[in-house]
């Protein structure tokens, strides 16, 4: 039997429909279209600090802290608010009592958590972290143990 050629057009229409939905469900539960070979590269080498840090103006200097609060269990805006507070961020601050650097370190201190150089932001920073770190420990211990 030969069918018109508006009758096949039809039943190909008719079939369209189904087609279409059972290939999206096809794809979405497979993952065939947002597989990593088909998706865009992202460019996740990029890493950004999270948004609810605050900023010192120096991308550097902001990861050394991130970093080194990280490392010692501090919350970095903590740190941030320390710097600030006794330095204003000025990595050569020296005030009349002798402390030095972003975290104002007292040579002695500096000394004791591994700081050689306190005009060295990143030096500085580790050894302030390490202090308050050490602090907050004593604190919570409600000891002395730190002799601080």
């Amino acid at each position: 039997m030969k069918l018109s050629p508006t009758a096949t057009r039809l039943r190909s229409g008719k079939f369209a429909p189904f087609a279409i939905f059972f290939l999206f469900l096809f794809a979405n539960l497979t993952g065939v279209l947002s597989s990593p070979v088909l998706a865009p590269a992202e460019n996740s080498a990029v890493e950004t600090l999270p948004l609810d840090i605050p900023s010192s103006g120096d991308q550097a200097l902001d990861w050394i802290i991130f970093h080194a609060a990280e490392r010692e269990g501090l919350d970095p805006r903590f740190v941030h608010a320390v710097i600030w507070q006794e330095s204003k961020y000025e990595v050569h601050a020296h005030s009349s009592a002798g402390a030095q650097g972003l975290m104002q370190l007292m040579p002695a201190t500096a000394r004791r958590f591994g700081c050689d150089d306190p005009g060295n932001p990143e030096s500085n920073v580790q050894a302030g972290t390490k202090y308050l770190s050490c602090k907050e420990i004593c604190r919570q211990r409600r000891t002395r143990a730190c002799g601080l």
